[in-house]
Formats: structure tokens, sequence, C-alpha cells
């Protein structure tokens, strides 16, 4: 079996992950804020792609970013527990 992508959702928003050569390609969108209007509030969201070199050797940089991605979905800075699922879902695509 071969994952070739993943959608993660957190409280703020959601993010895809796939491989792309020798990157992590992550596209984020999240809840910036919302717009008061007489009739109705409307949500902004933001969205982002990040690249990450795929190296499993390089943890420090994967953990990285998953705290990042979890904060930016979840948002607030979560526990190392909150943090490890999104650790998980990223190394799926490391090499």
């Amino acid at each position: 079996m071969k994952t070739t992508q993943m959608t993660v959702e957190g409280a703020r928003g959601e993010a895809r992950l796939c491989r792309t050569g020798g990157s992590i390609r992550i596209e984020v969108k999240w809840l910036d804020h919302i717009v008061e209007t007489p009739k109705r509030d409307m949500p902004v969201f933001e969205t982002a792609v990040w690249e990450v070199a795929a190296r499993s050797g390089d943890e420090k940089l994967l953990e990285h970013t998953a705290r990042r991605l979890q904060a930016t979905l979840d948002g607030y800075e979560g526990t190392n527990g909150d943090v490890a699922d999104y650790l998980r879902a990223i190394q799926n695509f490391a090499d």
C-alpha cells in the first residue's frame, strides 16, 4: 500500500499533505478572522504552501513543521501529544 496524499483537519483549518519529488508539500488553509456584516459574519481564510525536505534523518525539521502545522490548524500551541499526531502524518511522507 502506498499513501499518496492525506488531509488533516484542526479546529481552525485543514491541510493536504503529499510527496513531490524529494519534498513534502503541505497546502494549508486556516481561518484568519471573521468580518462582521449586517446580514451575516463572513469568515476570511488564509492559504499557504509549505515545502519540507523529505529526509527522514532530519527529525528536528519534521518536528518543527509539525508544531507549526498544529498551531496553525488548531489555533494554539499544543502539548507534545497534540503535535505528535501531526508529526505522524508528516512522517508518512518522509524517506
